[in-house]
């Protein structure tokens, strides 16, 4: 019985971490709303996950594709030491989220590159962590150029491939088909998560029903008071020794005696 039961903690314990991997697909397919390219003349590099910002107007469908200029300064939290008119690009931006006087909110970077004459801006994290959703104050006006935010490892890769002038970057929203896929992957994440708490509710409930079919309620024929194994008739056991025999039973005088 107890091997029975360690086996059945060890199926449980499997569908717990089963639940938690079908969990974690579903946030990562949540995270990713779309891609940020970088390429030269001679090569594109794999794009970047990225999250739209929860501010100023939306990446549109055709994407936004320009030259790649580091913002200057890098958090741009104050004006721009450059401003561009003349052609299409996009400020990559530190996060900077370390504390302060200068500090300032998502929109206020992206106002100020939109100052320069940006066309988008993509922030960039400065700690490795999940993507974010930037947002603004309520009383903060709506910049009005695109953003999207991106990892540390990205901002760093986009850094260091940069070469001024000829490096170039495509924002590109999700497209039709990948909304259906990120729809079936969620879906069959949801399958995953149903068939997974089924069978954690199956396994459970066995475990229950073979614990009281063990140590619950005992019939007469586990008691010994009806027909046996075999087919063979068995007595009820005896709940003690009657007073008769309790009063034929030898006394030791010498023990009783000492213990007295």
């Amino acid at each position: 019985m107890a091997m029975q039961l360690r086996n059945t903690w060890r199926l449980q314990r499997t569908a717990l971490l089963w639940l938690l991997l079908a969990v974690a697909c579903l946030h990562i397919q949540a995270q990713v709303l779309g891609d940020v390219f970088i390429y030269t003349n001679n090569y594109t590099f794999d794009p970047f996950p990225d999250l739209p910002a929860d501010f100023g107007p939306e990446v549109p469908d055709e994407g936004i594709d320009g030259l790649l200029r580091v913002a200057d300064p890098e958090d741009a939290c104050s004006p721009f030491t450059f401003s561009d008119t003349s052609q299409t690009w996009v400020a990559l931006i530190s996060r900077s989220q370390q504390l302060h006087p200068t500090n300032c909110t998502f929109d206020v970077k992206v106002r100020y590159a939109e100052a320069a004459g940006a066309a988008a801006a993509i922030v960039y994290d400065d700690v490795y962590e999940a993507l974010i959703i930037m947002s603004k104050p309520r009383d903060h006006p709506e910049p009005g150029i695109p953003a999207v935010f991106v990892s540390e490892k990205a901002g760093i890769i986009m850094r260091r491939l940069l070469t001024p002038g000829q490096s170039r970057v495509r924002i590109v929203p999700v497209s039709g088909s990948a909304w259906m896929s990120l729809v079936m992957s969620a879906f069959l994440g949801f399958l995953a998560l149903t068939v997974v708490l089924a069978a954690f509710y199956v396994m459970r409930s066995w475990s229950g029903w073979l614990g009281r079919g063990r140590y619950g309620r005992r019939g007469p024929q586990e008691l010994g008071g009806g027909p046996g194994y075999g087919g063979v008739a068995q007595q009820p056991i005896p709940a003690g020794l009657p007073a008769c025999a309790i009063r034929a039973l030898p006394v030791m005088r010498g023990v009783l005696g000492a213990v007295s």
